[in-house]
């Protein structure tokens, strides 16, 4: 039986377009340098994905070294994105198959644990946002 995931189906298109330009969209203010993720800027802590845009920019530029120093996850991204690409191409079912993506995001999360013990608040970039609102509230600037 030949499964479409449901945000393919013709009914819910729209949902990967949004996706698509919200993408397109952060690509571009990332290469203008306009770019801040909206949980950094709002806590002033780095998220689990904080490091991963510009680790896949160094990956694409084979720069392994410096995109394993921005985020180790991005090998496990990678990693999941390929098996999707792979499933697709091969006209497989695996990439509707939920197990991949919550194992990719369960090693996300313990890589942004052990991270945090090691690296914060003294290793770019996982690093303190001052500005941040809640941050200021915190320290009653």
């Amino acid at each position: 039986m030949n499964r479409v995931p449901s945000a393919l189906r013709p009914k819910n298109r729209w949902l990967v377009w949004l996706i698509v330009a919200l993408f397109a969209v952060e690509v571009v203010l990332i290469l203008t340098g306009h770019y801040q993720c909206p949980f950094y800027a709002i806590t002033g802590v780095p998220c689990p994905g904080c490091g991963l845009t510009r680790a896949g920019i160094c990956l694409l530029q084979l720069d392994f070294a410096g995109a394993f120093a921005l985020n180790p996850a991005i090998y496990l991204v990678a990693l999941t994105a390929g098996f999707a690409l792979l499933s697709l191409l091969l006209k497989k079912t695996w990439h509707t198959q939920v197990w991949p993506y919550g194992a990719m995001m369960v090693g996300v999360l313990l890589i942004y644990v052990v991270r945090m013990a090691l690296y914060f608040p003294h290793t770019y970039p996982l690093v303190w946002n001052e500005s941040a609102p809640l941050f200021q509230m915190l320290v009653g600037r």
